[in-house]
């Protein structure tokens, strides 16, 4: 399960380096990292990213105020397979 977790985390951080949301790209990598020290702390964290306002569900990737369709149709396939395997 931790490499299937792994993997689409990193599919998630790659998508949001590529597309500039650094600070979320960070808390994932971050995630990533703590997955082998906690791994339920690891899976906690992930999990709480999707809560709240201005939370990970909200995120909408963009360029210049400009939504970009194809990589958000993406970025929902990985969030709802990230949510799925860290359930």
């Amino acid at each position: 399960m931790i490499n299937e977790v792994k993997r689409v985390l990193k599919e998630v951080i790659n998508l949001l380096l590529d597309n500039g949301e650094l600070p979320w790209a960070r808390y994932f990598d971050k995630c990533l990292r703590q997955l082998d020290d906690d791994y339920h702390e690891g899976i906690y964290n992930i999990r709480t990213a999707y809560g709240g306002m201005g939370s990970f569900n909200d995120l909408i990737l963009h360029i210049n105020g400009h939504a970009l369709i194809k990589e958000n149709q993406r970025l929902e396939q990985l969030r709802k397979e990230l949510y799925k395997v860290t359930s």
